[in-house]
């Protein structure tokens, strides 16, 4: 399952999940990651699921650590130079339902998903193409 991610006014950002949109080329890589900044999160539609993990350094672990900063590409991404290895260890797990916040704090290694029972909750695509188009031309 994939998403859209909309650039809004005011620093903020629309995440639109669905089964009908690919998975980002990097989703092998960043699956589990983190974020450079803290953010707070509403979910609008369905359940999200957050995997939070504990880093845990060993130079034979699993998961290789990734910096993901730099001038942008052409495509708008930033290059991934790889920074040395971990394991990732799984802390907790929790639902976000629909109209609830969250909060995501800088450098806290997670996963996000939706429920699997996202789709009885969710538009149809053309529902969410005209909410992402709506937000792109406003």
């Amino acid at each position: 399952m994939g998403f859209v991610q909309v650039q809004l006014q005011g620093s903020q950002r629309l995440h639109v999940w669905h089964p009908a949109l690919p998975r980002r080329s990097c989703f092998e890589h960043s699956a589990i990651h983190d974020h450079r900044f803290n953010f707070m999160s509403r979910v609008l539609v369905g359940t999200q699921i957050n995997h939070c993990y504990n880093l845990v350094s060993n130079p034979g672990g699993e998961f290789v650590l990734y910096l993901h900063e730099g001038k942008r590409t052409s495509g708008g991404g930033r290059p991934w130079t790889p920074d040395g290895r971990a394991d990732l260890v799984h802390d907790l797990t929790h639902k976000i339902e629909a109209g609830n916040d969250y909060n995501t704090l800088a450098y806290e290694y997670h996963r996000t998903e939706p429920d699997t029972d996202f789709d009885r909750y969710q538009w149809t695509p053309a529902q969410l193409w005209e909410v992402v188009r709506d937000v792109l031309i406003a």
